[in-house]
């Protein structure tokens, strides 16, 4: 053994590299001994748990009640009759008497067309008409002299018929000649003859007067024909209604059926109105539970004056649109205005664009929030224990309260005495805690930072002073290592301080003393130079 250590020392001796390697890893490996029998004799370090973070907020006490849900939706004012008034022959026009916007009354003369030749035809067909009259009360005439005369007529054939019974008599005694017999029966042949004709004439005069009287109403027929014709050249108003459009002027010449104004109902104007995506499910509860179609629904629409304090006009829920465009699932729900013909209504040209209150039958159990309380139209969040809890809630509309908009909302988690929260925090979660205050005023100092609420800690006693003192420690040789840089020129073999670490607190751990007070800005005074000219 003391053989090998000789051997071992003069190797050493003869290798000076080896030597240092050797003394090297010696120091090493004391120094890792005495660093970890250093660590295994020293005190523990005393963690300190961290307090956890409350988000100030606040909240309301909900309460259930029984409310009439309303929302604002825009729509456009249509009419559900509108009447494209055209020309049905060719001529000139000779006047125009209304303009677009005009309100007429049914059976206004709206456009005159050239009715020159027309009324010449008028006249033609009125002469007819006389003409035919006349005949006709030619024919009344003589049936009425037939009739008066036929008595004589028979009388006349029954003396004459006698008389040859006499002369025929006398003729077979010998009294009388043979020429005197047959100027008798000649006479009686006459008589009977023109009885006959008379009779014949009797009989055919109500085929006559049928004749005349087929005459005379086919000439008023081209008289009515003539008129109606003439009248097409007058275009009058259908209905009461406003012009919406001429489309023609004077001079022109009109084609059949070509249109030249265009009148709309004043009786029949409506609001046509989308239905909001978030009220859709409400307002479709609202319809099928009030009845059938015609029925009174309940729903109402009012345009409100630019305050809100007056109505300018009222309808009611009439139906809603026949078809969905596309597939989308939204509705247009038509509001028939509950006074028809209003001037101030009109004064609204058909397609603009108005803004429509509708306001829906009261629901039962819902509750009355802040808009700001509610989360993506879809969720609110409740307090309990402290802690957030995630609703999903059903949006009904709105309500106007004494403390301004309210969004009524229901779910059935939600009851009566509950806290819901009414700040909007970024990102809320459920099991987040927070520290419910009561609402503060808002300074002018402050506006910028009233939108989003920020944690807070809930320090002890001792964390506080703790703090405190760590705060004046780091303080204090910030300003001396500040010092003796600003006296002392730095050497290149300086060993460089960090910088003094930056500590939040919170406001309240650190004294009034300590906090220094800005001196006050200088007022800067505006000068003004004058170069000499």
């Amino acid at each position: 053994m003391t053989a090998q250590l000789h051997r071992f020392t003069a190797r050493l001796r003869a290798h000076p590299m080896l030597r240092r390697g050797l003394l090297g890893g010696a120091f090493l490996g004391g120094g890792a001994l005495l660093s970890a029998a250093l660590f295994a004799t020293g005190p523990e370090p005393i963690v300190e748990q961290a307090p956890e973070k409350a988000w100030p907020v606040t909240a309301i006490a909900i309460e259930e009640a029984t409310l009439a849900p309303s929302f604002r939706a825009f729509g456009k004012i249509e009419s559900r009759n509108t009447a494209e008034l055209a020309a049905e022959l060719q001529a000139r026009v000779t006047a125009i008497h209304v303009r677009e916007g005009d309100r007429v009354r049914q059976g206004d003369l709206l456009v005159t067309l050239d009715d020159e030749a027309l009324a010449f035809d008028v006249a033609a067909a009125a002469a007819q008409v006389q003409a035919r009259q006349a005949e006709l009360d030619a024919l009344t005439l003589e049936q009425a002299h037939l009739q008066s005369t036929d008595a004589e007529q028979e009388a006349r054939v029954a003396a004459a018929n006698a008389k040859l019974e006499r002369h025929e008599e006398l003729r077979g005694r010998g009294l009388i000649s043979a020429g005197l017999l047959d100027e008798i029966r000649q006479q009686v042949s006459s008589d009977r003859i023109g009885h006959a004709d008379h009779r014949t004439r009797m009989n055919n005069l109500p085929n006559r007067l049928r004749a005349a009287q087929a005459a005379l109403d086919e000439a008023r027929a081209r008289l009515g024909t003539a008129e109606v014709t003439a009248g097409k050249a007058m275009l009058r108003a259908p209905f009461d209604g406003v012009v919406l459009s001429v489309a023609t002027a004077v001079g022109a010449t009109t084609s059949p059926f070509a249109t030249l104004l265009t009148v709309a109902d004043r009786n029949a104007y409506q609001v046509r109105v989308p239905v909001p995506p978030a009220h859709h499910q409400a307002f479709t509860n609202a319809v099928l539970e009030q009845g059938t179609v015609g029925i009174d629904r309940g729903i109402r629409g009012a345009i409100r004056s630019s305050d809100g304090t007056r109505t300018l006009a009222a309808a009611t829920f009439s139906h809603l649109a026949g078809a969905v465009a596309g597939g989308v699932p939204n509705a247009d729900a038509l509001f028939a205005f509950e006074t028809a013909g209003d001037d101030a209504l009109l004064a609204l040209p058909l397609g603009s664009t108005v803004e429509l209150r509708v306001e829906l039958p009261p629901v039962a159990k819902v509750v009355a929030l802040p808009p700001e309380a509610l989360y993506e139209n879809a969720r609110i969040y409740r307090v309990i224990d402290e802690r957030l809890q995630r609703v999903a809630v059903e949006q009904l509309g709105t309500h106007d309260s004494s403390d301004g908009p309210r969004v009524l909302v229901r779910a059935p988690e939600l009851a009566s005495g509950q806290q819901v929260i009414i700040t909007q925090l970024p990102n809320p979660v459920s099991g987040l805690k927070v520290k419910v205050a009561a609402p503060t005023p808002v300074t002018p100092s402050d506006a910028g930072e009233a939108q989003i609420a920020r944690p807070e800690q809930s320090p002890s006693a001792d964390a506080q002073t703790r703090a405190a003192a760590l705060a004046a420690a780091h303080r204090a040789r910030y300003r001396a290592d500040q010092q003796q840089r600003s006296t002392k020129a730095p050497s290149p073999n300086a060993q460089v301080l960090p910088a003094a670490p930056a500590v939040l607190l919170p406001r309240n751990t650190i004294a009034p003393s300590a906090q220094k007070k800005q001196p006050p800005a200088k007022q800067r005074v505006a000068s003004r130079r004058y170069r000499m000219a």
